[in-house]
């Protein structure tokens, strides 16, 4: 019989439960669903809005951004244009921001001023199936309760299982890295331009829909994976969709047939 393990009783180890490949100590990147869980209600505890500890702006200045804290060329953002702001903080009173309006499709998504065009491909191509992005177990009622049900609530980049933190500003998306599911924590505070005298735009990755917030949520999960947002530029696409469903990527060569 496989033994329970209970939420309440389970005991974080950092050396076996974070993964912290790239900022040693930080403890909001997580090696199973049942850490990342309990990392959750810990982080949680007597928070109104979640703040994220570790990819925390005021805490690292421009370093969320770029590995130097500086933009590398004259083309990048400068950091002190940029604002971490909820979608609160940036959306008319009356727009709510949600994860999602509805479904998703390929058009939602939009690149910003970062080169990770290979990314932004690998989410359109996502965009195509929505139980890739956001799972599919949706349990309102006892009856619900099936099999397929239940593993879908661990499915997909941004798993149901954790969308009854986000009311909290919490976010915890599943990439596949290293061979391995790893989860992802965040906050939902955006990097914006917010210039005095002109409107707050998003800066990288985002929807069409301004209040709908999948991409630049899921982008920034990633960028925190590995780093920080100027870890992004350059990559490829195959790599971008193996990371964010764990199948197998192939290549497959076109060759147009000359007449003879």
């Amino acid at each position: 019989m496989k033994s329970e393990v209970h939420i309440s009783t389970y005991r974080i180890i950092p050396e076996e439960d974070c993964f912290n490949e790239y900022h040693p100590g930080w403890t909001t990147i997580l090696n199973s669903e049942i850490a990342a869980l309990k990392r959750c209600t810990e982080l949680l505890n007597g928070q109104t809005l979640f703040e994220d500890p570790d990819f925390h702006p005021t805490k690292h200045e421009g370093k969320l951004l770029y590995w130097t804290g500086n933009p590398p060329t004259a083309n990048h953002p400068n950091p002190k244009e940029i604002s971490w702001l909820r979608p609160s903080e940036f959306l008319p009173a009356n727009t709510p921001g949600k994860f999602r309006q509805g479904g998703i499709s390929s058009n939602d998504v939009k690149q910003g001023s970062l080169g990770d065009c290979w990314f932004i491909g690998a989410l359109s191509v996502l965009a195509t199936r929505d139980e890739l992005v956001y799972g599919s177990g949706k349990i309102k009622d006892i009856e619900d309760i099936t099999k397929e049900t239940v593993i879908g609530l661990s499915k997909g980049v941004y798993p149901p299982i954790f969308h009854v933190f986000a009311k909290k500003g919490l976010y915890v998306f599943r990439f596949f890295k290293n061979c391995a599911w790893k989860y992802v924590i965040i906050d939902n505070r955006i990097p914006m331009y917010n210039v005095p005298g002109y409107e707050k735009n998003y800066i990288f990755g985002h929807c069409t829909d301004q209040a709908e917030l999948w991409v630049p949520l899921i982008e920034k999960a990633y960028a925190k994976l590995h780093g920080c947002y100027e870890s992004l530029s350059g990559g490829l696409l195959d790599d971008g969709l193996v990371d964010l469903t764990g199948l197998v990527a192939e290549k497959t060569n076109v060759v147009k047939e000359t007449e003879s």
